[in-house]
């Protein structure tokens, strides 16, 4: 995900308070990991689930984080 570089803790924020949670209770969910290069804007989200089956069923925590940041933050668009 590449956002502009001021909207970076933004998305750190949803990450960890809205993205991360969803799964959290989801089947086969174990954690997630999130990357963030505050100077660029980019970041990578990482998934991981006990097998592929379980990935299929749950929700998508990019584009969760994705819905959400771009409803609330200007800065993050």
């Amino acid at each position: 995900m590449e956002v502009k570089p001021a909207g970076v803790a933004d998305v750190v924020d949803v990450y960890g308070n809205t993205a991360v949670p969803w799964p959290a209770g989801t089947p086969g969910f174990r954690e997630t990991l999130l990357f963030a290069d505050p100077a660029g804007g980019q970041l990578i989200g990482q998934t991981v689930w006990r097998d592929p089956a379980a990935r299929a069923a749950g929700p998508s925590v990019a584009a969760v984080a994705e819905i959400v940041l771009t409803s609330s933050s200007p800065r993050a668009r």
